[in-house]
């Protein structure tokens, strides 16, 4: 079998207006010394709770956000690391303009690292329980911001993107193939699979060149209505590998036979930023242990509320029956790991660049 392992992060899908667009703008102050808000992010959701669309606040704290269709709405101002206001709810007509000026909360968020109770106990959807809602509430900061970037501000960017062979065993490279380039990050790294086709048939695929591929969870994914009811969530601790952090981990809701993640979104206890998420793949290869492989993505923060994925990978082992073996001795065996094959990016450099707020 030929692998190889599919490109799938951060796909951005927001609302493109039309002749009659509906809008809300405004600005955004602090809510102690009333000043301009540079840099915070702008939420609309519908009455549902479901996230519709967003914008960053410019140097003078001004938004505009083109909204779908005329009906009610929320609107909340939202910053990582700090505590969200209550949201403003407003209704809006077919091709009107709605003005809202807006106070930002200026308390900082403490995860309550040091009362969490770790238990088996998972829940279905990550706003369910009190512990895995208030990590939520902080990771999905950062996956909307890591979506809103590429509409709202212009990133351009240095990439370093490879390609490796890895030993069966020891995991050291045998091959690796490195391109270097410049790109503008709206859409760095997209899949092709819905989050509900994902759910659907799982997350093994073929990819454009007809190779077996592994998709993985990434932010539009893990935003998703499909991904939050197919899968439950807990509160995870690890203080020897993740020492400072405090995780939300995530596995499948219900038992199928395609292939399925499991994983964690890392939090910084001390700050509430989502740090990295990892994941691995599940009902595949029962002869590989799944800690050998599956993927990560981390964040990088580059300022003006603009969050992106900095670096990512995902391994995916090769399969093989025969012969095994050093050079000198070879030995008849069933199914085994002839090699893993990774494929990752990394950005070097980014300058971000702000776009004009949307008219209205």
């Amino acid at each position: 079998m030929r692998a190889r392992v599919a490109a799938v992060l951060v796909p951005v899908v927001l609302i493109a207006g039309g002749a009659r667009a509906q809008v809300v703008r405004g600005v955004v102050v602090d809510g102690v010394s009333q000043g301009p808000l540079y840099g915070a992010m702008v939420a609309v959701y519908d009455t549902a709770g479901n996230g519709i669309a967003g914008a960053f606040t410019d140097d003078s704290g001004r938004f505009a956000v083109r909204l779908p269709a005329a009906g009610r709405y929320r609107l909340r101002v939202e910053r990582v690391g700090y505590a969200s206001a209550p949201a403003v709810e407003f209704t809006v007509r077919t091709g009107e303009t709605i003005v809202e000026h807006l106070d930002a909360a200026t308390a900082v968020v403490r995860l309550p690292t040091d009362t969490v109770t770790v238990g088996s106990r998972c829940v279905i959807g990550p706003s369910e329980g009190v512990k895995t809602a208030a990590l939520w509430e902080e990771a999905r900061k950062v996956l909307f911001a890591s979506q809103l970037a590429g509409e709202e501000r212009t990133v351009a960017a240095v990439r370093k993107r490879w390609w490796r062979s890895l030993d069966g065993t020891s995991l050291n490279v045998r091959r690796d193939s490195t391109v270097v380039d410049s790109v503008d990050l709206a859409q760095p790294f997209r899949t092709l699979v819905t989050p509900d086709d994902l759910e659907r048939y799982g997350y093994g695929v073929l990819n454009e060149r007809g190779d077996s591929a592994l998709a993985g969870p990434d932010a539009h994914v893990l935003l998703s209505e499909s991904f939050a009811h197919s899968h439950c969530f807990h509160v995870r601790l690890d203080s020897d590998k993740h020492a400072g952090m405090i995780g939300l981990a995530f596995e499948p809701a219900r038992k199928v036979s395609f292939p399925e993640v499991t994983g964690v979104l890392w939090l910084d206890s001390a700050s509430a930023r989502l740090r990295y998420v990892e994941f691995r793949h599940t009902n595949l290869y029962p002869e590989v242990s799944p800690l050998r492989y599956g993927g990560r993505m981390d964040f990088m923060e580059l300022g003006g509320g603009v969050w992106i994925v900095g670096r990512w990978y995902i391994r995916l082992p090769v399969v093989a029956n025969g012969p095994n073996g050093s050079a000198e001795m070879r030995f008849l065996s069933g199914a085994h790991v002839t090699r893993f094959h990774e494929e990752g990016g990394e950005v070097l450099r980014a300058t971000v660049h702000a776009q004009a707020a949307a008219a209205p």
